[in-house]
């Protein structure tokens, strides 16, 4: 398999618990800013598009900050579920991250397999092994040319030779791409591991919200109901949790 520029975008992304869609720039999503944490990385549970956050949620004391599906912000025919307060979202994640605190064993063990998934996926051939296999296949491509031109390779024996020396030449650039893209997909998502098993460590109960522990640990939320809150983390494993919406 051959990885794009995009995969390894997307690669990056998730090392700095970037949400997905970063790109995406449309009447809806232009309006907002990615320095909130929770930008592009809430999706509806109803009708699949991104939340975005606005201040028109009311409170006793005024605005508040919330998220509403796109959808149902432009048009609320368009989908039904409401939007809910940036704090509760926070709430939701503190008390699922106390969860996970309390489960550190289980967690260890998911974050020790991803790290030796991330180290052993890497391709059994180098690109050091490749690179010197070109140079072999170029050289015999230099050493027929010079045939040829000596008269000591016939014309058709020379266009069969040197377009099977090609082909092979053109394969093995292919690999050695795929072998150079997965080596730097598995090294960053190695580092990513060892980012967040250092989070693991160190995750201990708390009442606040940390922005920092919520990049690096989560890959996105799924909203449903209006108050049931799916968490993905990036260690494979997802919980959900029931709002509190006051």
């Amino acid at each position: 398999m051959e990885y794009s520029k995009e995969d390894l975008m997307e690669a990056k992304k998730q090392i700095w618990g970037v949400g997905e869609n970063m790109g995406i720039a449309n009447k809806v999503y232009g309006k907002f800013s990615s320095r909130y944490p929770f930008s592009k990385m809430i999706r509806c549970g109803c009708c699949g598009a991104f939340y975005v956050r606005n201040s028109n949620m009311r409170s006793k004391g005024g605005h508040i900050a919330a998220w509403c599906c796109s959808n149902h912000f432009e048009d609320s025919s368009a989908c039904p579920q409401k939007g809910i307060s940036d704090e509760s979202i926070k709430r939701a994640f503190v008390k699922v991250i106390n969860e996970v605190a309390e489960n550190m064993d289980e967690i260890r063990v998911l974050v020790k397999a991803s790290m030796k998934e991330a180290i052993t996926d890497n391709p059994k051939d180098s690109a050091d092994q490749i690179e010197l296999e070109i140079i072999k296949l170029q050289e015999e491509m230099l050493e027929l040319h010079k045939k040829k031109t000596k008269g000591l390779v016939d014309p058709r024996e020379y266009a069969t030779k040197g377009q099977e020396l090609a082909e092979r030449i053109d394969l093995k650039k292919k690999r050695l791409e795929e072998v150079k893209s997965k080596a730097i997909l598995s090294e960053i998502m190695s580092r990513r591991m060892e980012d967040i098993s250092k989070i693991v460590d160190s995750l201990k109960p708390t009442d606040e919200f940390d922005e920092v522990t919520f990049r690096q640990m989560v890959e996105s939320i799924t909203i449903s109901e209006r108050t049931k809150i799916t968490f993905k983390f990036k260690i494979g494993i997802e919980k959900t949790i029931e709002a509190e919406v006051k």
